[in-house]
């Protein structure tokens, strides 16, 4: 994966100085990661630990879709009309897929990089939609190939079923070899030391990004809750 600017920051002001002086509103895609080291894999792909395991995970992926396919309209009142809307559906359900988490909002790539206990430095990766020549899938054209026989990365901007791909401004990427890392021009990656993150978390929770608000269903508001009376004391 080749980064064209790495930046670091350490506090919610200069994020978003950096960001608005950097990027074109509603044109750039964010992705926030509890590791600065992580790279742009999706979960479907996080699964080939050796380089043997190809038709492995490619195997797998085919099972669980198929049996998703059959089986997702006993648990949901969401319908997929086709294999894009299918995968987002498993995606956002916690399914490997070959999809991977973006957002239109540099807030919402934040609170992502930020909410989860690690050690680590944090990182928020963005690129704009127009400088990286990717195409969007999911079009409903005759010649759209479907997810599954793409070969190179497309952009995929998923119907808004749930409240959940509104508020979080949900994109994704779609990877036709799913564990090779994501590759587009002048990608940036924004890294926040480990020893910044608690100062620029309660400043994102001070302006109204905070897991209520994120997740706008019981489970955001309960994971809230324990922050307010707990902190990460039982994370």
């Amino acid at each position: 994966m080749s980064v064209s600017t790495t930046v670091t920051i350490d506090s919610l002001p200069k994020y978003v100085d950096y960001v608005s002086g950097r990027f074109v509103e509603g044109a750039c895609m964010y992705r926030g990661v509890t590791d600065a080291s992580y790279e742009l894999i999706p979960s479907l792909g996080r699964t080939r630990t050796t380089p043997n395991m190809d038709g492995y995970v490619f195997d797998g992926e085919k099972n669980m879709v198929n049996i998703f396919r059959n089986e997702h309209m006993a648990y949901t009142e969401h319908r997929a009309e086709n294999d894009w809307e299918l995968l987002v559906l498993a995606q956002h359900h916690g399914m490997p897929t070959r999809l991977l988490d973006w957002s239109f909002s540099p807030l919402i790539a934040l609170y992502f990089a930020l909410i989860q206990p690690t050690q680590a430095d944090r990182a928020v990766y963005a690129f704009e939609t127009v400088e990286s020549k990717l195409p969007f899938g999911g079009s409903g054209e005759t010649s759209d190939p479907g997810p599954f026989k793409i070969t190179t990365p497309r952009i995929l901007v998923p119907r808004h079923h749930n409240r959940r791909v509104t508020v979080q401004a949900s994109i994704f990427t779609v990877h036709a070899v799913p564990w090779e890392p994501l590759q587009v021009p002048n990608l940036v990656k924004i890294i926040i030391p480990q020893g910044s993150v608690p100062v620029v978390r309660d400043q994102l929770f001070m302006v109204g990004i905070t897991p209520k608000t994120v997740f706008p269903d019981v489970g955001g508001l309960c994971h809230w809750l324990r922050l307010l009376k707990f902190g990460y004391a039982f994370e």
